[in-house]
């Protein structure tokens, strides 16, 4: 068995707790919050541990891997931590706020010959695996241009905790066209806050269009702002046309859950078995069974880079080589 201590306990941890109960080599043994509090109340639901601090989660040898669900300025210094104390790492994305912060952790990671695999949990959905397959095999001849979105309102104090959202959701566009069509060639961003009023430096939409060196246009619209309920929603969707045919993916056609959420999306079925997925795969495939991650933290540099590339040069009309 792999034993498995997750840290942080908002509330995307449930969906990551749930992965460790449906992997077949899985098991829970402990929780760490920087409430105390909250790590007893979560620890008494599972029967496991409770930690005080992350350095006794990183201290107890009974733990061969953490799920790092933390806040996102946690993410780096608690990858570092784990790592050094021989903890292999699954890490919620952002995996950091920075790419020189990104490498480091991949470099520390293969000093002390663990594994740290990003939570890239979108390419782990099985219409994605079918749309890589069908690309690689060349069943609907070239990809000539692709449209993925993420689009649904955040309410301004949420959105607040976080990163705006090209940092924090349009992070899983990129890596997932990456997963798909390989490196760009170049881009061209623009990113706006136009609805929050309050915290006016988060911005709540992004629009990038990129050219793929395998000669695919793609683009991407990540929002915050608004709701999209019409039965064919941009809520998460892609699309990628061919010369012989379309793919479409649309995750709100899919069945919904009717539970309280801080957002739209995560009530889908799709959304909250991405979680599932990956983490099996990361106990299951990647660490009993030795295979390789889907997408690796050298992907979460390449997709940082890009993003800092497009916040750093958005709005100015600049093609972005």
């Amino acid at each position: 068995m792999v034993n498995v201590a997750i840290s942080g306990l908002g509330e995307i941890s449930r969906l990551h707790i749930q992965g460790v109960l449906r992997s077949k080599h899985g098991k829970l043994v402990g929780v760490f919050s920087h409430s105390y509090e909250r790590a007893k109340e979560i620890a008494s639901i599972y029967g496991v541990k409770a930690y005080k601090s992350f350095e006794d989660l990183c201290n107890d040898k009974d733990v061969d891997a953490v799920i790092i669900t933390s806040r996102d300025e946690d993410h780096f210094p608690q990858t570092i931590q784990a790592a050094k104390a021989g903890k292999h790492v699954l890490v919620e994305k952002p995996p950091a706020l920075t790419v020189e912060e990104v490498e480091i952790m991949n470099k520390t990671c293969e000093k002390y010959n663990v594994v740290c695999m990003p939570v890239h949990n979108y390419i782990y959905t099985p219409q994605i695996l079918h749309l890589k397959e069908i690309i690689t095999n060349n069943e609907l001849g070239r990809p000539i241009f692709a449209f993925a979105s993420i689009f649904h309102k955040i309410d301004e104090e949420v959105a607040k905790r976080y990163h705006g959202t090209l940092i924090t959701q349009a992070y899983h566009l990129i890596y997932t066209l990456l997963f798909l069509f390989g490196d760009i060639e170049y881009l061209v961003g623009y990113v706006d806050n136009v609805s929050y009023s309050k915290y006016k430096n988060v911005d709540d939409l992004a629009i990038v269009i990129l050219k793929f060196k395998n000669g695919t246009a793609a683009q991407i619209l990540s929002g915050w702002c608004c709701d999209d309920l019409t039965p064919t929603s941009w809520t998460w969707m892609v699309k990628v046309f061919f010369e012989k045919g379309v793919f479409t993916f649309n995750s709100m056609e899919s069945l919904t859950y009717q539970q309280p959420a801080s957002y739209y999306q995560s009530r889908t079925i799709d959304f909250q078995k991405t979680f599932y997925n990956i983490v099996s795969y990361f106990i299951d495939e990647v660490l009993v069974n030795k295979k390789q991650p889907l997408s690796t933290m050298k992907d979460a540099v390449r997709t940082f880079y890009i993003l800092n590339t497009i916040k750093k040069n958005a709005n100015l009309g600049k093609i972005i080589i």
